[in-house]
């Protein structure tokens, strides 16, 4: 499965003059980091609004997996594409430094809360 990725990347590097396999892999991590974090925040706010167990989050890796199956599939369709994604990147590093340092303190504080630290 590993080398159908490596595949993946390097003919949509090969497509792109100047863009190494190693740059179409960060575009899927930053965009994947984003999704799950835009995901884990907007389950935990509904958790706590309907009064759900906070468990139910686990379900923002299914964001994690649409966004790479419709990069995937932009990047199928059109090698090109890259170059319109990468001009995102600074929106999306924008956005989801934020969220993740925000997830990061939610699970800190609940795992604290948890074990009554707090």
């Amino acid at each position: 499965m590993s080398e159908v990725k490596k595949d993946f990347y390097q003919e949509v590097a090969n497509v792109n003059e100047g863009v190494q396999a190693k740059n179409v892999k960060s575009i899927f991590w930053w965009y994947d980091l984003l999704s799950f974090a835009i995901a884990f925040q907007l389950i935990y706010i509904a958790s706590c609004a309907l009064n759900v167990n906070f468990s139910v989050t686990i379900f923002s890796t299914i964001a994690v997996i649409v966004t790479d199956t419709l990069i995937k599939i932009s990047l199928m369709n059109d090698g090109k594409n890259y170059q319109k994604l990468k001009s995102q990147l600074a929106l999306v590093k924008l956005w989801t430094i934020p969220l993740v340092v925000l997830s990061i303190a939610i699970v800190t504080l609940l795992v604290l809360v948890a074990f009554g630290l707090i």
